[in-house]
């Protein structure tokens, strides 16, 4: 039998249509890719690699961390 689980933020759809439906959420922080606004946009959108690897980092520190 598969265990299957699911990642997402705990302040969208997810957060409750994932445990009503029976499965596990792993709550992680949101990361969103920006549209239009011209420079800060911009800029924003290039930060994006650096948030992704923050929010796998912070998921794996608060469920892998060795106590």
């Amino acid at each position: 039998m598969a265990d299957i689980h699911f990642a997402g933020t705990t302040h969208r759809h997810e957060s409750t249509a994932v445990p009503a439906a029976g499965y596990r959420l792993h709550a992680v922080p949101a990361v969103s890719f920006k549209r239009g606004g011209g420079g800060l946009a911009l800029l924003q959108n290039l930060l994006l690699p650096f948030k992704l690897a923050w929010a796998a980092g912070a998921y794996n520190r608060s469920h892998f961390s060795s106590t």
